[in-house]
């Protein structure tokens, strides 16, 4: 977006942005741009590879083995962010002795408008579409409907609540789609950051109270957003809270020129159809694949699928007594996925890859390493009882069960549903 600014600035005030100029810049680039130019993605994450590694190890005395790979708060993180701000205060430095006489960066700030508000509303597609067409929160497996709340994680607690109503992820991420796509357009920059700061605080507020690790990430897109429109604060604050009239903003172009401002506008077009389509598009084909993996899941062990309450457990013919909480099996929850979970007594969990063979009457469970291996035979009795027997840490291993025939058509979360009308409160 671009703003009227005074055409002379306080040393303060230039100070001020030079910092915020290279610390956006350093901590953005090269997205979006690096969506046309893979190669740029490649050389930044080498770049900032080298740097991170050998500044922890020098300055914080630590060996970092681990890289970004689903969190972005790992101590890469961490120490690419001490970076950043060590760069970006030398860099200002250099920059005001360099350029010391200069009376504004009027057009330099119109310039990293340009460049956070794309950067902002593209991550904002992004994620806001996931959310729409339910990608980044798919509705909980029943191996995860039979998990005790206690023994869930904070963010996997909050993954099944955002998954398991459709009509919350299509408002938030619908939410998030409007701010990116007002972000595209400067006459609606400012509505789209404040529909943007709002939608961004509660994500990042969500991520700090459930401990999602993209902490970091989140409230970077937060301070994006609120620096968007931080230029229009004395009008807001005007408009809303003094009730002062408000004159039209005068919005100064970037180029001047018929062929530069056409140029931009292609450029515009271009980014927002290739933001947008990637967005709906990569988000259609998550959902296909995962309606398909749950589809062949379920055709594969449907037979299977339940929770299997233990009621006898015996090692090498010696009966675990239930009060060996660490040791006595309680219940195996199978998921549609091929998994498993052992459910001991003291609250303890082991998650499996699981498989059965009903023609073999054969059953495994496999740990996601495959290190380990189990084998159990198993045959079926009156009243729904299960029989397995096998071996286990050389020991034998004989165990009753009895499934429990409710599915998640008689679980109060799946088969309650939505009513308008209540005349008491259903919580349980």
């Amino acid at each position: 977006m671009a703003i009227e600014i005074p055409t002379t600035w306080t040393p303060v005030r230039k100070l001020v942005f030079r910092f915020a100029f290279l610390y956006f810049l350093l901590y953005t680039f090269p997205a979006p741009v690096g969506m046309f130019v893979p190669w740029l993605n490649f050389l930044t994450t080498g770049f900032w590879d080298a740097v991170v590694v050998w500044t922890g190890h020098s300055v914080f005395h630590v060996d970092i083995t681990v890289r970004p790979a689903g969190s972005g708060d790992t101590t890469w993180n961490y120490v690419q962010l001490f970076c950043i701000i060590i760069f970006s205060l030398l860099g200002t430095v250099v920059w005001s002795m360099a350029d010391r006489r200069r009376a504004d960066y009027s057009r330099l700030f119109t310039a990293l408008t340009i460049w956070l508000r794309y950067y902002l509303a593209m991550h904002l597609v992004f994620y806001g579409t996931a959310k729409v067409f339910k990608t980044q929160f798919p509705f909980p497996i029943h191996e995860q409907l039979m998990t005790p709340m206690a023994m869930m994680s904070p963010m996997g607690l909050l993954w099944r609540f955002m998954g398991y109503s459709t009509l919350y992820n299509i408002f938030t991420g619908g939410c998030e789609v409007l701010g990116g796509l007002l972000l595209f357009f400067r006459r609606t920059t400012t509505l789209g950051a404040l529909v943007s700061v709002g939608v961004m605080i509660h994500v990042w507020i969500l991520n700090l109270s459930y401990d999602v690790p993209v902490k970091l990430f989140s409230g970077h897109l937060t301070l994006i957003a609120i620096f968007l429109l931080m230029p229009q604060l004395r009008r807001l604050t005007n408009f809303f809270v003094l009730n002062k009239p408000v004159a039209p903003e005068v919005i100064v172009p970037l180029f001047e020129g018929r062929k530069a401002r056409w140029f931009m506008l292609a450029g515009k077009l271009i980014m927002i159809g290739f933001i947008a389509g990637f967005g709906v598009v990569g988000s259609i084909n998550n959902r296909a694949e995962i309606d398909a993996f749950h589809a062949k899941a379920k055709a594969r062990s449907e037979s299977a699928v339940g929770t299997y309450e233990v009621i006898e457990q015996r090692t090498n013919g010696v009966a675990i007594p239930t009060e060996n909480a660490t040791a006595r099996w309680k219940q195996i929850s199978v998921a549609t996925t091929d998994r498993a979970t052992v459910h001991y007594m003291d609250g303890a969990e082991i998650q499996w890859r699981f498989a059965a063979d009903s023609v073999r009457a054969k059953m495994s469970l496999v740990s996601f390493d495959y290190s380990t291996i189990y084998q159990f035979k198993y045959k079926t009795q009156a009243g729904n009882l299960y029989v397995l027997k096998g071996t286990m840490n050389g020991d034998s291993i004989h165990i009753q069960m009895r499934k429990n025939p409710g599915g998640k058509e008689q679980m109060p979360l799946t088969s309650r549903g939505f009513h308008w009308i209540n005349e008491f409160p259903f919580n349980q």
